[in-house]
């Protein structure tokens, strides 16, 4: 399965911070059902929700492959 979010899904802080690529480490956080990285330096990390997918699914951890490309104008989640 395949999930593409547009940065125009994304609130308007985490736009920014993703237009700069200032956000690492992006991953599936399966608990609160939502796509999060983290944003800062080293010693002052801050981990931050991109998108939030408990509005309108569950996401379960069944499918535990997953790859995610972040291009230029949407993030691209491949559920293998």
């Amino acid at each position: 399965m395949i999930i593409s979010i547009s940065i125009s899904e994304l609130t308007e802080e985490v736009r920014k911070l993703y237009l700069e690529d200032k956000i690492s480490s992006v991953h599936i956080d399966y608990a609160p059902s939502c796509l999060v990285g983290w944003v800062g330096k080293k010693d002052k990390m801050k981990e931050v929700i991109v998108y939030d997918f408990s509005k309108f699914a569950q996401l379960i951890n069944k499918h535990k492959d997953y790859h995610i490309y972040k291009a230029k104008t949407e993030i691209i989640i491949n559920i293998l």
